[in-house]
C-alpha cells in the first residue's frame, strides 16, 4: 500500500482489502513472504509500516467507537504488549 498519505479509508475499504489480501496471502508465495517481511518490520518499529499500520487502526477505531457509544460502553485502550506481564500468571494457574 505505497500511496498511503492522506488516506481517508472507510471500514467498507479495509473489508475488501483484507478479503483481497487473504486470497493472494493464500495464493502466492512471493506476497506471503512480502507479507512476513513486513510483519517483521512492523514489530521492529519501521516508520512506513507504522504508519500504515496507524491508519488501519484509526479506521477500525473509528467504527468501534460508533458500536461502543451505541452500547454506552467505555474502554480505555491499552497495546498488546500490556499484557506480556499478566501472560505468564495466567498460564501457570491454568497448569
Amino acid at each position: 500500500h505505497r500511496n498511503h498519505e492522506g488516506a481517508e479509508s472507510s471500514i467498507s475499504d479495509l473489508t475488501v482489502f483484507y478479503k483481497n489480501a487473504k486470497k493472494r496471502f493464500d495464493e502466492s508465495e512471493p506476497f506471503k513472504d512480502a507479507s512476513r517481511i513486513n510483519v517483521v518490520k512492523l514489530q521492529s518499529g519501521d516508520p512506513e509500516c507504522r504508519e500504515i499500520w496507524q491508519i488501519l487502526c484509526d479506521v477500525s477505531r473509528r467504527e468501534f467507537l460508533k458500536v461502543y457509544k451505541r452500547l454506552d460502553i467505555t474502554l480505555t485502550e491499552v497495546g498488546e504488549s500490556f499484557y506480556n506481564s499478566k501472560i505468564p500468571p495466567v498460564i501457570e494457574e491454568f497448569e
